[in-house]
């Protein structure tokens, strides 16, 4: 009996798009109504074509060789042209999201696994849930993000949500094709609201108000740049009181104890003058009790502090603004340690971002920072002969 042969595709490459890529056009069973199946037309991306012959450089941009797509052809036609071959992307969305958070949004820290739920739960479910996983495309997504009445950080968090989802269906199987998400915009960034410092004579002001577990606690805050749920997760052992830093290796959020949220986090900071209040605070020998405990041996929840103080005296006082919250407090020390002449790198590690462009969103100029550069660039200019000249106004 004779072998069923199959054609193979010719490797195409696509020129008008902002990177040009290699694919194969192929035929593959779909599943329709009714569980009837019909052959279809599908293209396969395999990768972008190459800008430079530097192997090391190529791979870093994701470019590939004509005959390296070529190899990534057969593998993928191989799959295609089995009779094994099995229609997971006829999934449903809803089946699928639910395989999703179980294998790898359990896996996460508390902080991100809420994040998503939320999103999965408000916005993914209701808009997808009668779609199957092959139903949506690069187009699909970006229509659900452009009528999503978010801020850009919200549908950044939405459109990458999605890209992650994709990117595990193409880990399991579920997916043959290129992850949609990839082409999918979150638009053009502008802030949902302005970013703002409270400053020192505000903050001066609300500390006043405050009970004096909770003027330390920002009072931390204020010196490390610490985020609030790793200023929580400090333990007495992680303080070193007699040469006065504290060691961040671990974060309390919300009932849930974890390692820090990346490499970078793991970090020593200098207490400076909070080293003497903490000293006072410690009436214990148990190292492992949390610096910041409530009383019951647990740590506080942030947001009961913001709810039930920081925010209501904020108001009292007259100096609360939309998006006041802990995360002020590190935005706060990252612009003054900017403005007393620390490198973006040394701001950055001080911080523990892993990422250098994190920093530059959190670091704020301040008008009276701006004032003094432009005298102090006019004082050099003015010293060196370097006068700013302006041209003659032109009579009427």
């Amino acid at each position: 009996m004779s072998r069923r042969r199959f054609q193979m595709p010719s490797v195409r490459r696509r020129e008008r798009c902002k990177r040009p890529y290699w694919y194969v056009q192929y035929r593959t069973d779909i599943l329709v109504d009714k569980g009837q199946i019909e052959r279809r037309r599908k293209d396969k991306f395999l990768g972008y074509c190459p800008t430079t012959n530097e192997p090391t450089e190529r791979k870093r941009r994701g470019e590939i060789t004509k005959r390296e797509a070529e190899r990534l052809r057969n593998r993928f036609m191989e799959k295609i042209n089995s009779a094994t071959q099995v229609i997971q992307s006829q999934i449903p969305v809803s089946e699928f999201v639910a395989i999703w958070l179980d294998k790898h949004v359990s896996t996460l820290g508390a902080g991100t696994q809420a994040k998503y739920r939320t999103h999965v739960r408000n916005h993914v479910l209701p808009d997808f849930e009668e779609l199957r996983l092959c139903d949506i495309d690069a187009e699909l997504l970006q229509e659900w993000i452009n009528r999503k009445a978010l801020g850009w950080w919200a549908k950044l968090d939405l459109r990458n949500l999605m890209s992650c989802v994709f990117s595990k269906a193409i880990d399991w199987g579920y997916w043959e094709e290129r992850n949609p998400a990839e082409r999918v915009s979150a638009g053009k960034k502008r802030a949902k609201r302005e970013r703002r410092l409270l400053g020192d004579e505000d903050t001066e002001l609300l500390l006043a108000e405050l009970p004096e577990f909770l003027q330390l606690i920002i009072a931390f805050l204020r010196m490390t740049g610490c985020r609030i749920s790793e200023a929580l997760g400090v333990q007495w052992k992680h303080v070193d009181l007699l040469h006065g830093w504290v060691r961040i290796q671990q974060r309390w959020y919300r009932g849930d104890l974890d390692v820090v949220k990346s490499e970078r986090g793991d970090r020593e900071l200098p207490l400076g003058r909070v080293v003497g209040q903490l000293a006072k605070l410690r009436t214990t020998a148990d190292e492992d009790a949390f610096i910041f405990d409530r009383g019951d041996g647990q740590p506080w929840d942030d947001r009961k502090l913001m709810k039930d103080w920081i925010r209501p005296k904020a108001r009292l006082l007259g100096i609360y603004f939309e998006g006041l919250g802990f995360h002020s407090f590190r935005r706060e020390v990252a612009t003054a340690l900017q403005e007393a002449g620390a490198s973006s790198i040394e701001t950055q590690l001080y911080l523990g971002h892993s990422k250098a462009a994190m920093t530059g969103h959190y670091t704020l100029l301040q008008r009276e920072r701006m004032k003094k550069l432009a005298e102090n660039m006019q004082e050099r200019r003015s010293s060196t002969g370097q006068l700013l000249v302006f041209p003659k106004e032109k009579k009427a």
